[in-house]
């Protein structure tokens, strides 16, 4: 996409870019959607061909760090996810809905400043083959923490827990 692609769509809402065989890393560059200024649902699904393999992809940041009034974004799970900074900027970011691999064994969302005060039990439920999951930092009570768990109980592979504030911790 050309960084003017999206000019003088200031008042759009909800823009839906599924399934168009995007290249996350290069479709998007940090300048693709500053006309977008109250766009509050972004729809960027089944653009990620899954190669499964253990290079990090990186999300791009920027770009969306300029969506300050995004409330929902839906994107696909990369094998090997990094969120950067950008994504601090998303302050009313609500829900994320994703379309994840079974296949994730590493969850990482540290220092996550939103609030979960209210998560569904069954929000780990895809990832069965999770042996690390990563919360340092992340605003979620001890109790809620624990309670999103439940898919872990019998037969699980977890093997790295961290729901700590500050420090890691390991061997769960």
């Amino acid at each position: 996409m050309e960084e003017n692609s999206f000019f003088g769509l200031n008042r759009l809402n909800v823009l839906n870019l599924s399934e168009n065989n995007l290249n996350l890393l290069h479709s998007y560059s940090s300048e693709i959607f500053l006309p977008l200024i109250n766009l509050t649902k972004l729809d960027i699904r089944r653009n990620i061909k899954q190669p499964f393999d253990t290079k990090v992809y990186h999300y791009p940041d920027n770009a969306f760090a300029v969506l300050e009034e995004l409330s929902s974004l839906q994107l696909d799970m990369a094998s090997n996810p990094s969120f950067g900074k950008g994504f601090h900027r998303l302050k009313k970011l609500q829900s994320v809905f994703e379309n994840f691999s079974s296949k994730v064994h590493e969850l990482n969302l540290i220092g996550c400043r939103l609030h979960f005060v209210h998560t569904h039990i069954d929000i780990l439920h895809p990832f069965p083959k999770l042996t690390k999951l990563n919360l340092e930092g992340t605003c979620i009570h001890l109790q809620q923490a624990l309670y999103i768990l439940s898919p872990y109980t019998e037969g699980s592979n977890l093997k790295y827990l961290d729901i700590s504030f500050g420090s890691s911790f390991s061997g769960l």
